[in-house]
C-alpha cells in the first residue's frame, strides 16, 4: 500500500497597494489647520492684549495736586469753596495695543514705619491690614477702561487740608475727639482714598485712616482682560502737604 502526500494549496490574495497619501493628506492638512488657528490666536491677542504699568509721576502738579473738593466727604464743615484736599495719585499707562476693560486699582500696607523709618509699628488705624483694599480712580470711580496709548488716574490717598497746607484734623482735633489714634499717640492726618471713604465720609472710616507714618505699600490694577504687575512704593505722611508724598522703590 503506497502512502500518498496530500499538499493544500492557498489561493494568492489579490495585490492590494495602501494609498498612503489619501490617509496622510487629511491628518497633515488637519495638523496645518491647528497650526495656522494657534498662530492666527496667537497675533490676535498681541494685537488686542493690553499692556499696563503703573507710574509715579514725576510733575508734582499732577501727582498731588491740592483741589477744591465737593461734597466734603471728610466731614471738616467748611464751606465747599474752602473745602481743600491734597490728592496722592498714580498713573496707569497701557502701552499695548487693545483696551484693558474693567479695571479695579488696588493697595495694601506691607509695613508701617515710624517717621524716622527705622522702627515698625503696630496696631492703630491702618494696622490690620494686610489684604488688597479697592481704590478710586480720578473722577470718583471704582472701575475704568483704559484704551490703547492712554494714560488713567488712581487716587491713592486723600488727605483734608486747612488753610496752610497742614493735616485739618491734625490742626481742628475737636472734630474727631473719639477717634482712636496710632502709633505715638498721633491723630489721623490722611485716609486711602477707597470707595467706602468717598461714600461715606472720613470720619466713618478710621480703620482706612493714616498717620504721620512712613507705609511700605503695593499697588496693582486688575482688568477683566489684562492686569499691571504690583509696584512697591514708599508712601510718606507728613505734618504737612509739603512733606507727604509717594516714591518708587527700587
Amino acid at each position: 500500500m503506497s502512502m500518498g502526500i496530500t499538499f493544500l494549496t492557498i489561493p494568492a490574495l489579490p495585490h492590494s497597494t495602501v494609498n498612503f497619501s489619501v490617509i496622510a493628506g487629511p491628518i497633515f492638512g488637519s495638523g496645518l489647520t491647528l497650526i495656522a488657528t494657534g498662530l492666527q490666536e496667537y497675533f490676535r491677542s498681541l494685537v488686542t492684549t493690553p499692556i499696563l504699568r503703573i507710574e509715579v509721576l514725576s510733575e508734582p502738579a499732577i501727582r498731588k495736586p491740592i483741589l477744591t473738593t465737593f461734597p466734603d466727604f471728610c466731614g471738616t464743615q467748611r464751606p465747599p469753596n474752602n473745602n481743600i484736599v491734597g490728592y496722592l495719585r498714580l498713573a496707569v499707562r497701557n502701552v499695548g495695543r487693545g483696551a484693558a476693560k474693567d479695571c479695579v486699582a488696588q493697595v495694601r500696607v506691607l509695613e508701617r514705619l515710624d517717621p524716622s523709618g527705622y522702627c515698625k509699628c503696630v496696631g492703630g488705624p491702618s494696622g490690620e491690614y494686610v489684604d488688597w483694599l479697592d481704590l478710586t480712580w480720578a473722577g470718583n470711580v471704582a472701575r475704568v477702561n483704559i484704551n490703547p496709548n492712554d494714560v488713567r488716574i488712581i487716587n491713592l490717598v486723600a488727605m483734608p487740608l486747612d488753610v496752610s497746607n497742614k493735616p485739618f484734623f491734625v490742626i481742628n482735633q475737636n472734630l474727631c475727639q473719639n477717634i482712636p489714634t496710632a502709633c505715638g499717640g498721633s491723630l489721623p492726618y490722611a485716609w486711602f482714598a477707597r470707595p467706602d471713604v468717598m461714600a461715606y465720609g472720613c470720619l466713618n472710616r478710621m480703620q482706612d485712616c493714616l498717620t504721620k507714618l512712613i507705609y511700605m505699600i503695593e499697588v496693582q490694577v486688575t482688568c477683566e482682560n489684562g492686569r499691571a504687575e504690583p509696584v512697591r512704593l514708599k508712601l510718606i505722611i507728613g505734618d504737612d502737604w509739603d512733606h507727604t508724598d509717594v516714591v518708587k522703590v527700587s
